[in-house]
């Protein structure tokens, strides 16, 4: 019964939507662009445009999502119901003023874009920020993440929240300050642990070890720094006993290995740093 109330209820919210938003066009055509493009589609959503400066790649995507793809906005009149910017930060102003009468809903989908922006472009504007790492090539599931949204006026909140809601039931109201904060944190954990696991997985390799020997391990990792209060005392290893004898012949083995070893060394040295009152230097 509680499976059947539920659809009824996803039923309904769409129907409300489907008064007031019916057709969308996307600016950009990049991982963002492409994972939500396709969402709306499925949902039943009329794609009209795809927009990217490079036809070619705006194509790619239309073919998808049965839209038209264009290359230049100041020939077309955008009157979809919803534009969704998946641009980088850096030039949504610039395309936008390329763009003439919006009087659609437009929102972003950035971390860190001032939503107060979109303001010189139409009166109706927010944001919707799937809080994920993308790619084109891989189908993300969007029931899983967490969209934060933001809009200025509660009509269009509401709007935008129930779009939100279509694809996932996190979504969470958060402005464009809490947002950059929230994108920053993002940063580190996603783009900086990638980076990590890249090198060390490249350091693996080149020594002849699996680096499925390293999952558990991994796995636990994270267990111990998200889910459990004073994550920063589950710190384990040799820079938190202080154990630079040990560190250094660490950063020495590491000699064939420059981009390992500098990333050892400088997380050496701030863990040092945090447990051991600057009494150590590498």
């Amino acid at each position: 019964m509680n499976n059947i109330n539920a659809r009824i209820a996803k039923l309904s919210i769409f129907a409300l939507l489907m008064n007031s938003v019916k057709t969308v066009s996307f600016l950009g055509s990049g991982n963002v662009a492409t994972n939500l493009a396709k969402a709306f589609y499925k949902k039943g959503f009329v794609i009209d445009y795809i927009y990217s400066n490079t036809l070619n790649n705006a194509t790619i995507l239309a073919q998808k999502v049965n839209a038209q793809p264009i290359n230049q906005l100041d020939k077309k009149t955008l009157d979809s119901d919803l534009i969704v910017v998946a641009l980088k930060d850096d030039i949504i102003v610039d395309v936008l003023k390329t763009v003439t009468n919006i009087s659609s809903l437009i929102v972003h989908t950035s971390g860190s874009f001032d939503t107060a922006k979109l303001g010189a472009f139409s009166n109706r504007y927010g944001c919707i920020y799937p809080f994920q790492t993308f790619r084109k090539e891989i189908e993300t599931q969007l029931e899983e993440i967490h969209f934060f949204v933001e809009a200025n006026s509660p009509e269009d909140m509401e709007t935008i929240s129930i779009v939100a809601k279509l694809f996932s039931e996190q979504v969470v109201e958060m402005n464009s300050s809490e947002r950059k904060s929230l994108h920053i944190a993002g940063v580190g954990l996603n783009n900086f642990t990638h980076y990590l696991l890249s090198i060390t997985k490249h350091y693996c390799e080149e020594n002849n070890l699996k680096p499925e020997y390293l999952t558990n391990l991994l796995m636990q990792t994270v267990n111990n720094s998200f889910y459990v209060d004073g994550a920063l005392n589950m710190q384990t290893g040799p820079a938190r006993r202080g154990d630079v004898a040990i560190i250094k012949e660490h950063i020495d083995q590491l000699e064939n290995s420059p981009k390992y070893q500098r990333i050892y060394k400088t997380f050496s040295q701030l863990i040092l740093d945090e447990f051991h009152e600057n009494q150590f230097k590498l």
